[in-house]
């Protein structure tokens, strides 16, 4: 199971390193805006695959930004779904942006990520089951990963 640490400030030389390979212009992929953000929306990371995984949360509930780093993307977010279903909790991607989004696609060919994981472009969390959430409500039950980790081996 993946350990997520809160960020701090004698972090930003190690998170920049990782977010210097980042491909998408994401505001969220900033040590800054992290930083930020680490009281009101409990900013973390965690490692993998050569990967860095972060995580945001708001009203106890986690998203993800889709990981960024010069390792194996596909091995972080098999990873992160792992972790998730063995925490019994769904899986939310957030500030996914085009480009992320095809590389999510691309790791996962011929599945429908909707079913699987809950997505979210850009703007905060939204409310499950809100009309006016331009994302997708959270998945409800833990056997959303079923498809992803039937490929994830």
């Amino acid at each position: 199971m993946l350990e997520f640490q809160p960020v701090q400030l004698e972090d930003q030389e190690h998170i920049d390193r990782d977010l210097t390979h980042a491909t998408t212009k994401n505001y969220d992929e900033c040590f800054a805006t992290l930083y930020s953000w680490k009281d009101t929306y409990h900013a973390a990371y965690a490692r993998t695959q050569g990967c860095l995984l972060l995580r945001l949360e708001e009203e106890g509930r986690p998203g993800f930004i889709p990981p960024v780093g010069a390792g194996d993307f596909t091995a972080a977010m098999r990873e992160l779904m792992r972790s998730q279903k063995e925490k019994g909790e769904p899986l939310v991607m957030i500030s996914v942006t085009d480009e992320s989004r095809a590389r999510l696609e691309g790791a996962f060919p011929g599945t429908a990520l909707e079913d699987n994981v809950g997505i979210r472009r850009t703007g905060g969390f939204g409310k499950p089951g809100n009309q006016n959430d331009p994302g997708l409500p959270f998945p409800d039950n833990t056997q959303v990963f079923h498809q992803l980790l039937g490929s994830a081996g």
